[in-house]
Parts: structure tokens; C-alpha cells; sequence
């Protein structure tokens, strides 16, 4: 529904026109705020959506009022999730696969840009991820993107606590070179490495 700003107290207006302006901090919150991609939930939570898809086609006279009422409860439920997540990808992707049936003549071609694009998606692709909708058994780049983030996040984090403590014995001691530094190097020579294998150069 629309929020009313009378149902606000102050603090909250504050969020809410700062949330609108794009203040970055606040952005930063609210994201950190929604849930990860859980997905073992998201393939029950898409397998239900999919049932009931098959099930309203004969309900409707019109494969798109059918579509645009899949795609409305599509988007409530993963109103929660980060975005990219792999639901929203899986409904889009049977969403596009049962509309390119609508486009007559030209149904070919947008078959054939909706292969190039889950291609692009999913790095598992075969066609019978959408003869069979086995979005689930592919993986998206993204899911992948995020699991590479997360790791060089933790990587980054115990570099910065051998360098803390590296500059501590420095600080303390000059004589002889300490377990931490000598790990420090290692970790150092593994980042660079991972770095410039990954392209990061």
C-alpha cells in the first residue's frame, strides 16, 4: 500500500527522504538489512509458484493477464530478498519462456535472445533447463559473484588483522621477524596471486 507520511514520526521521515534523495548510507543499511539468497527456500518457494502458474493457465483466456498476475506474486514473494537472487531469476525466466509464445511470427527470434540471454545467466545452461524449468539445477554467475565476494571480503579482513598485528611487533620489537609477519607474507603473496590469476591487473 502507499505509506502515509502521518503514520511517520520524525525519524522515520528523515529515513524515508533520505532513503528517496539515494544517501548512500542509508542504502548500505537497508541492503544489509534484507535476507541472502537462501536457496533451498527459493527452489520449494519457485516449485509452488510453477504449480500454481500451470494450474491458473487454464483459468484465463489470456496467457498475459495470466503472466502479469504470476509476475505480481512473483515480485511479493521476493519482495525480502537481495536482488539478483535466484527465484526472481527462475519466475523470469519461465515468464519469458511461456510469453515468447505470444510473439507469432517472430516467436523464433525471441526464443533465440531469451537462449542468449539465460545463457548469459545461468553458467550450467542446457535447453532442457527450460523445456523441463530446472532453473534450480544451473547456476547463476551471480550466485557465484557473490560467493567470490564474500570470499575476498574474509581474505581482506585477515590480511588487514596480520597487518595490525605485524605493525604491533614492529612497534614493540625489531630484532626478530614473528610468526605474524611471516603469515602476513604468505597471505600477501596468496592475495597478489589470486589478484592477478582473476585479472584484477
Amino acid at each position: 500500500g502507499i505509506l502515509k507520511s502521518e503514520s511517520l514520526d520524525e525519524e522515520e521521515m528523515e529515513l524515508l527522504r533520505r532513503y528517496q534523495g539515494g544517501d548512500k548510507e542509508v542504502l548500505r543499511t537497508m541492503r544489509q538489512t534484507q535476507e541472502d539468497d537462501d536457496v533451498e527456500n527459493s527452489r520449494v518457494e519457485f516449485e509452488e509458484w510453477l504449480s500454481t502458474y500451470d494450474d491458473m493457465q487454464f483459468q484465463f483466456s489470456s496467457i498475459m493477464v495470466c503472466a502479469e498476475m504470476k509476475w505480481k506474486e512473483l515480485q511479493q514473494r521476493t519482495a525480502g530478498l537481495r536482488t539478483p537472487n535466484t527465484l526472481l531469476a527462475a519466475g523470469c525466466s519461465v515468464l519469458l519462456d511461456r510469453l515468447s509464445a505470444t510473439f507469432g511470427r517472430t516467436e523464433n527470434l525471441v526464443t533465440d535472445i531469451s537462449k542468449s540471454l539465460l545463457q548469459s545467466i545461468y553458467r550450467d545452461y542446457t535447453p532442457d533447463t527450460v523445456v523441463r524449468a530446472e532453473y534450480f539445477r544451473a547456476v547463476p554467475y551471480f550466485n557465484i559473484t557473490q560467493e567470490m565476494e564474500k570470499q575476498n571480503t574474509e581474505l581482506a579482513n585477515k590480511v588487514q588483522k596480520l597487518l595490525d598485528e605485524a605493525a604491533e611487533v614492529a612497534a614493540s620489537s625489531k630484532v626478530v621477524k614473528s610468526v605474524a609477519q611471516r603469515e602476513l607474507e604468505r597471505m600477501l603473496w596468496m592475495f597478489k596471486k589470486m589478484y592477478w590469476q582473476g585479472g584484477g591487473g
